[in-house]
């Protein structure tokens, strides 16, 4: 039987500890009054956290928000979820509006933008399939910046 030595168990804990110095946390950008193309500030997060981007959405009309494979998230970026939740509905009808929640990780340092896709699906997809711009489709620019040192966060 090999005996651990105090040195191992020091170097453990250390290992241990750093791991749990940064909490992922997750980062509410909720654009859903925000009239503009380009959002104003530059969004900062840390490796491991999530943003949770929401945006109006009224998908019975066809109009949604898309993060299209063609105008990919940056490298820095990985999407987790897109969803969207309806709003309260207290009469049952159908049709109504809603929010569209993005769920974005950080998985790398970096800086840079994405943009976001307002519009219906299918035109979309068809234009880029001959080849057209969609450029007038892009409803939102959000710039990033990821970093790998831990801000502090009030913990």
């Amino acid at each position: 039987m090999v005996k651990a030595s105090t040195t191992t168990y020091l170097v453990f804990s250390i290992i241990l500890l750093a791991s749990l110095s940064h909490a992922q946390t997750t980062v509410t950008l909720d654009l859903s009054d925000h009239t503009q193309l380009i959002y104003d500030e530059v969004v900062t997060l840390s490796k491991g956290d999530t943003l949770e981007l929401i945006l109006k959405e009224n998908p019975s009309t066809g109009y949604i928000w898309q993060i299209l494979d063609e105008l990919a998230l940056p490298s820095q970026l990985t999407l987790r979820a897109s969803q969207h939740v309806a709003s309260e509905n207290r009469r049952g009808a159908v049709g109504t509006a809603g929010v569209r929640k993005f769920l974005i990780t950080a998985i790398e340092e970096g800086e840079g933008e994405f943009k976001i896709v307002h519009g219906r699906s299918w035109e979309i997809k068809a234009k880029l399939e001959r080849g057209e711009d969609v450029s007038e489709s892009v409803g939102k620019v959000i710039r990033f910046k990821v970093s790998a040192e831990v801000p502090d966060k009030g913990l």
